[in-house]
């Protein structure tokens, strides 16, 4: 660890070359990176980057859409085979005649 006197000078060496240095957004960058108001602090939230990883989120859109099609699939294939009859000189699906009678 640094000695007292040898942090002073380290310090003192510090301000020497930074003296002529002039930082002219000191209070802006201060009032973003340490916010006080409500405002401010919903501004540093509202602000923040946010990193979503691609190999994750793509293999859960996969799993999902995945699934999903295969749900519709499998609901399609259960479904009583469909088929037209003419009743009356007109063409209904065969599901919309069983169905009319039960309706009553």
């Amino acid at each position: 660890m640094m000695e007292q006197s040898e942090q002073k000078k380290a310090n003192d060496i510090l301000k020497k070359e930074l003296a002529n240095v002039n930082f002219t957004s000191h209070e802006l960058v201060i009032s973003k990176t340490h916010p006080k108001t409500a405002k401010e602090k919903w501004m540093f939230i509202w602000n923040r980057e946010i990193t979503i990883p691609l190999v994750p989120l793509g293999a859960a859109l996969f799993l999902f859409f995945s699934i999903g099609g295969a749900y519709l699939i499998s609901d399609l294939q259960s479904e009583e085979q469909r088929y037209i009859v003419q009743k009356g000189g007109s063409y209904y699906w065969s599901d919309m005649i069983d169905n009319e009678g039960n309706s009553r």
